[in-house]
């Protein structure tokens, strides 16, 4: 339900089915509050956390560990001492977004799946894993079953039905498997993974509460997840337009995990989001040089081209698009929406038809947000407004609120000759933009 209560959110947490009265609840025996006082008078839950309150221990390196059973395996290879090298790829290409560890971790799934035919269930979790990767979404979602019809307390299981779901756009499906996840592990994986669904549903006073309880329950010592929690909770807040929170968080993220990708590629989202586009090409040109991902290389040109050097935008448009189709040509699924928005950026009438293509056959195997709006977008460039319509009118029929949706839709509507739901589009999408900074 649309308005479902935060504080069946927060019984959730105990595994136990709580039914609310229309006008009533009762807290804690005696004090009886309704839903929208608890609201008000628990800001508290609404409110962005940001700290970390556990000693920063470095993260050991993991490279050197991967050396060490690289070895041990050579030698003396063994099913489990292959599987704990596979995770360690997993984690390692996780860290760095680095496709070629992917790889190797599903050339070594290949020789535990010889050596222990019947492998465990970790090994297909990290199948899964890396079949999402590959925008394999359905395959991965039925290894994720068949795990389930092992153990159906399989958290691993959970995590992969609701990423790949929503991924899908298939939110109800997403939602109810990020119930089950929370409801058998009760962590920060499984709330910041429920904090997604609700912003894909547009239930933004949930979502914060999920993000908050996320980082109320995380541990000590898994810097990696407390940085991708944060990340994730600043990416929704700068679509919130709430910049200083989500400058706080990825302060913290930043110390938590150094040149983190995703972290760094926010930063320059933020900056650019706030104009200051400047800072934003430094950001991006830091991303680059500390990762040589192409994708920050495009955020760069897109944020030259808006400072008004459109000269050297257009140089370094063309460098990221020889390194993503150099790479293409290595992995046909690798940053295929990167490609479609360096073409609809470059605004090149000659790449509009290639960039509407390459969208077409992504939103077939996914419908997640970025996919749809680039698509919506495509189209409406296109001067295709009667099928952008289509899109944007499913997109924000899930409930989801973003400013530059709102935005497409107002363009539609004014093509298509409606003034006044040209006006309301566009209202709705100021208003957004000037939520609290």
């Amino acid at each position: 339900m649309q308005g479902r209560a935060l504080m069946d959110r927060a019984s959730s947490f105990k595994g136990r089915t709580v039914v609310f009265a229309l006008l009533s609840f009762v807290v804690g025996g005696s004090l009886g509050i309704t839903l929208a006082s608890y609201r008000h008078r628990s800001p508290s839950i609404l409110t962005p956390k940001y700290g970390y309150p556990f000693k920063i221990v470095p993260t050991e390196d993991l490279r050197a560990e991967i050396r060490f059973y690289e070895e041990r395996t050579r030698e003396r290879p063994s099913a489990a001492d292959l599987l704990l090298l596979a995770e360690l790829y997993v984690n390692e290409a996780k860290k760095n977004e680095d496709p070629a560890l992917f790889q190797q971790a599903k050339d070594t799934l290949g020789r535990v799946l010889i050596l222990a035919p019947g492998a465990n269930l970790r090994a297909w979790a990290l199948r899964a894993e890396i079949l999402e990767t590959e925008h394999r979404f359905r395959e991965a979602i039925a290894i994720g079953d068949q795990m389930l019809e092992k153990s159906v307390g399989s958290t691993d299981a959970w995590k992969t039905k609701v990423s790949c779901h929503l991924a899908l756009g298939e939110i109800d499906a997403a939602d109810a498997a990020a119930e089950r996840l929370v409801a058998l592990a009760p962590n920060l994986t499984a709330h910041t993974l429920r904090a997604l669904v609700m912003v894909a549903r547009g239930r933004d006073r949930e979502a914060i509460f999920d993000f908050n309880r996320a980082l109320e329950l995380e541990l000590g010592g898994s810097l990696p997840a407390s940085t991708w929690s944060r990340a994730l909770y600043a990416r929704y807040l700068i679509d919130q337009g709430r910049w200083r929170d989500a400058d706080r968080l990825l302060e913290v993220a930043e110390r938590l995990t150094p040149s983190h990708p995703l972290v760094l590629r926010l930063k320059g989202d933020l900056a650019f989001r706030q104009r200051q586009y400047r800072l934003a090409v430094g950001r991006y040109q830091q991303g680059f040089d500390t990762t040589k991902d192409p994708v920050f290389m495009v955020q760069y040109a897109i944020a030259l081209q808006a400072s008004g050097d459109r000269s050297a935008s257009r140089d370094i448009f063309l460098r990221a698009e020889a390194l993503i189709r150099a790479e293409q040509e290595k992995k046909p699924f690798a940053h295929p929406l990167e490609l479609a928005s360096l073409l609809l950026e470059r605004a090149d009438p000659a790449d509009l038809l290639e960039a509407l293509t390459i969208l077409r056959r992504e939103s077939a195997v996914r419908q997640d947000m970025e996919t749809l709006y680039l698509l919506s977008k495509s189209l409406v460039l296109s001067k295709q407004y009667g099928q952008a319509k289509l899109i944007i009118d499913r997109w924000l029929a899930t409930g989801i609120r973003q400013a530059r949706a709102y935005e497409l839709a107002a363009t539609v509507e004014e093509a298509m000759a409606n003034p006044l739901r040209a006006q309301f589009f566009a209202q709705e999408a100021a208003r957004l933009s000037r939520c609290s900074r």
